[in-house]
């Protein structure tokens, strides 16, 4: 844990250090009231914007080392940063845990099928207190759903607020948005 936090503060400015540590404090909060591990939920938090800083070129060398890479992320390389962070974890830093690795990797777009790290750590990176896209009381209103509308709720706000949503972020959403209507049959 502390090889990944030292590694943290090598590899992002300290903008982008603080903004790690807020969103590993959101993660912690948000899985102790869904029963999930709260030290995954912290490494995840920290460890999420690892590759964020990496040059562009850096980014895309990665990616033959990288699994299930779309078109868009190679079009893209910032989306990249996710990928490349969970491939860090895994490979340099020793921390092959399916789950962290999972919720690092998806952390921009999110993923259909994505498990409850994963779905705390794409709603954190987005409401985190610093963030400006969203207001406080918006984001405390989002913060109180339940895990599955948490994120259904995020997605919806990306689109209300003009944000570009990926595709496979919709996937995601409308899976969410049919569990939790067959979950009311």
């Amino acid at each position: 844990m502390r090889e990944v936090h030292g590694g943290l503060k090598r590899l992002v400015g300290p903008a982008r250090y603080r903004h790690s540590l807020r969103v590993a404090t959101l993660c912690r909060e948000i899985a102790r009231r869904e029963g999930v591990s709260i030290v995954s939920a912290h490494v995840a938090g920290l460890s999420h914007d690892l590759a964020r800083d990496l040059p562009r070129d850096v980014l895309v060398a990665f990616v033959p080392c990288l699994e299930d890479v779309g078109k868009h992320e190679v079009e893209h390389p910032v989306l990249l940063h996710g990928a490349v962070a969970a491939h860090l974890l895994a490979h340099v830093y020793g921390l092959p845990i399916p789950e962290i690795l999972e919720a690092v990797r998806h952390h921009t777009l999110g993923a259909p099928g994505l498990g409850p790290l994963g779905q705390i750590l794409f709603c954190a990176d987005y409401l985190e207190p610093q963030r400006t896209h969203i207001s406080r009381e918006e984001a405390g209103r989002i913060l109180s759903l339940p895990l599955p509308d948490m994120v259904c709720a995020v997605v919806e706000h990306m689109e209300r607020s003009g944000f570009p949503v990926h595709p496979v972020t919709m996937e995601m959403y409308r899976a969410l948005r049919e569990e939790r209507v067959n979950a009311h049959v």
